[in-house]
């Protein structure tokens, strides 16, 4: 029986994706909250790669161990902060942190049986 909510939000769109298509008995609803959504057997890499309009993955900045990475502190704001306050910015940058790499680098596998019967909402900021 369908019991949950999943929310994904940026690149938590992915992960949402394929724990609904392992544990579809699980998920109600998925809510993609500004999230991506790769496509069947596509990582979330390779979506923001494809994306010319994205400054996501321009302004995204691997470790030199290659385990993890975040965005630059100078990311433009028209992408991540178009309205917010200067002091919102401010703090915005002073709190990203370094995000693991391997959930991004994973393709996503998803098919109607599991994935597709499971309700989706899109939420889409401006």
């Amino acid at each position: 029986m369908s019991t949950g909510v999943l929310v994904g939000h940026s690149m938590g769109g992915g992960i949402i994706t394929q724990v609904t298509e392992d544990r579809p008995d699980k998920v109600k609803v998925l809510v993609y909250l500004t999230a991506e959504l790769p496509l069947n057997g596509e990582s979330m890499l390779q979506g923001l790669q494809a994306d010319a309009k994205s400054l996501a993955f321009p302004n995204f900045v691997v470790s030199d161990d290659k385990i993890s990475g975040t965005f630059r502190a100078e990311v433009p704001r028209e992408g991540f902060y178009r309205d917010c306050s200067d002091a919102d910015v401010t703090l915005a940058r002073a709190l990203l942190v370094q995000l693991p790499l391997a959930p991004h680098e994973t393709s996503v596998q998803m098919g109607t049986a599991n994935f597709g019967r499971v309700s989706r909402i899109y939420i889409e900021c401006l």
